[in-house]
């Protein structure tokens, strides 16, 4: 793991390779800066998009109809726009420093982190179309999906193999289950801008989860023979994600409280919840590292998937309940709040002090 005052712009989720010559375009300062950025900045994107999606819902659902009108585009802008850097300040990589672009993309690490870019650029769209921005919220949209086909296409391929091959299963960690799952958020990203034909990702995202999610719980939990390294430990919170989120996209289709899968899911996550909570203690006591970004979407989505539950099955007036779903909401808040101010402290400050530390340039050192 990287070191916990190590500035995150030359700290990654997962070990890399040193840079090799020809790695970036140019010798650049701007160059090597761009090409050491992680890809857990995609997953932190995720998060802050996902916010605004959260304080959507909870306007919708939890308030009395234009309570939030006036704050709630003000949120939305605020979460939003950082967001969209990130997703540019990576894409820019593939210019700057497209060796380094290139080999993350083939790693099972980097490519699960560029998925996680691609669902923040779909979430992004739905949230420009929702503040009346419509085509570029259409094209910003297909972009983020075809990227995103394309990236799950790449990593199924390459990292696949565990399930034909039990050898390779010690190879995988939790983050493998967003390129094949994560595709579901084209479902309720996509129905208001492009129309329903865009329910077969959730179809998809539920196929692959039915075979890969209980394999990576078995792996991330049980698997004595290899346990999962403790730098990855953050990641175990993305396994309460994808019941979640398929849970949404299910809700959106239009999904009611007499389906067996919307039993099944809600099942699944609290059975998710509940055994991860198992290690929380072990992962509140690693230092910081950009993996924590893992843990920003998944308390979203929690939040969400609450919400919509509770509306579903008609449990949104119990004062109790309204009370646990605005505590998600606000855990959400802080958690991305959180890990946002860590990613700005591990990487604005230790550059300003480097900068400070170091001698004017052509200034002789003693």
């Amino acid at each position: 793991m990287q070191g916990e005052h190590q500035p995150l712009l030359m700290a990654g989720a997962q070990p890399s390779a040193a840079a090799a010559p020809g790695d970036y375009s140019g010798e650049s300062r701007v160059a090597k800066a761009i090409g050491s950025i992680p890809p857990g900045v995609l997953g932190l994107a995720l998060g802050l998009s996902g916010l605004a999606g959260v304080w959507v819902c909870a306007a919708r659902f939890l308030v009395e109809p234009g309570l939030f009108d006036e704050a709630l585009p003000i949120i939305v802008w605020i979460l939003l726009v950082p967001a969209a850097v990130l997703i540019l300040l990576y894409g820019s990589k593939s210019i700057f420093a497209p060796a380094v672009a290139e080999r993350e993309l083939l790693s099972a690490a980097g490519n699960s982190s560029l998925a996680t870019g691609t669902m923040a650029t779909m979430s992004i769209a739905l949230m420009l179309h929702g503040q009346g921005v419509i085509m570029p919220a259409k094209i910003l949209w297909f972009l983020g999906m075809l990227a995103h086909v394309t990236f799950l296409l790449i990593f199924s391929v390459r990292h696949l193999r565990f399930l034909y091959l039990p050898e390779k299963l010690e190879e995988l960690t939790p983050s493998w289950v967003i390129p094949p799952i994560g595709i579901a958020i084209a479902t309720s990203t996509g129905l208001p801008l492009v129309g329903g034909w865009v329910v077969v990702f959730f179809w998809f995202g539920l196929g692959a989860f039915c075979i890969i999610f209980p394999i990576a719980v078995y792996r991330s939990f049980f698997l004595r023979r290899a346990p999962l390294p403790e730098a990855v430990t953050p990641q175990l919170a993305i396994l309460t994600a994808p019941a979640a989120l398929l849970f949404a996209q299910w809700v959106d289709m239009g999904g009611d409280k007499d389906s067996a899968l919307s039993h099944f899911l809600g099942v699944v996550e609290v059975s998710a919840v509940l055994l991860v909570l198992t290690r929380i203690p072990k992962v509140v006591t690693l230092p910081f590292s950009p993996i924590m970004a893992s843990l920003t979407f998944p308390s979203d989505i929690l939040a969400k998937a609450t919400i919509r539950y509770c509306m579903l099955f008609d449990l949104g007036r119990e004062t109790a309940l309204q009370a646990v779903m605005w505590v998600l909401v606000v855990f959400s808040t802080g958690v991305v709040s959180f890990v946002t101010l860590l990613f700005i402290r591990h990487t604005c400050m230790p550059l300003f002090e480097h900068r400070r530390a170091s001698p004017p340039e052509g200034t002789a050192i003693p």
